[in-house]
């Protein structure tokens, strides 16, 4: 596993860690700090419904693990923690905010409760951290484009290797 994998792994690890609770399990130096940049926006975080869970969508045929699902304040939300080498601007963010936009449908699909907000709180080496609050309507559109051109792709790439 690589630095910025294992970086990623640790401070979500302590963040899952704070959210439910438990004693913090990690003592490296960079997750810690990065974790602490994130800790005013995490205590924004209220009503958990959901923690690092499996879910799926019959209707767009896919399946994915959340990191979180809760109210952030106040609104009912998808919430993705991020961690990074430096500070990000929003338009690099596009990727996170389909893929939260995904599990909003597959919460919506599961659970019948509809989900309006998608945010990525994100933690930088540099010592930024922010929070990006989107509506997840916006990026309903490019959530049907991405898996079409998948599937599209997935049909290309095995038609020359499938024999019948």
């Amino acid at each position: 596993m690589n630095r910025a994998a294992r970086r990623g792994s640790a401070t979500h690890t302590l963040v899952e860690q704070y959210l439910k609770g438990e004693t913090p399990s990690i003592r490296d130096v960079l997750p810690l700090g990065m974790f602490r940049l994130l800790k005013p926006y995490l205590d924004q975080i209220d009503n958990i419904h959901a923690l690092e869970r499996i879910m799926y969508s019959h209707k767009l045929t896919i399946a994915g693990q959340v990191d979180c699902i809760a109210e952030y304040n106040g609104k009912l939300s998808v919430i993705d923690f991020k961690t990074a080498n430096k500070e990000r601007v929003d338009s690099w963010n596009e990727n996170y905010y389909i893929q939260c936009t995904a599990y909003a449908t597959m919460y919506e699909e599961l659970f019948d409760t509809p989900i309006e907000q998608i945010v990525i709180l994100q933690a930088g080496e540099d010592g930024s951290c922010k929070a990006f609050v989107k509506n997840k309507a916006d990026y309903e559109e490019k959530l049907g484009k991405v898996i079409q051109d998948f599937y599209k792709y997935y049909e290309e790439k095995t038609k020359g290797t499938l024999k019948s």
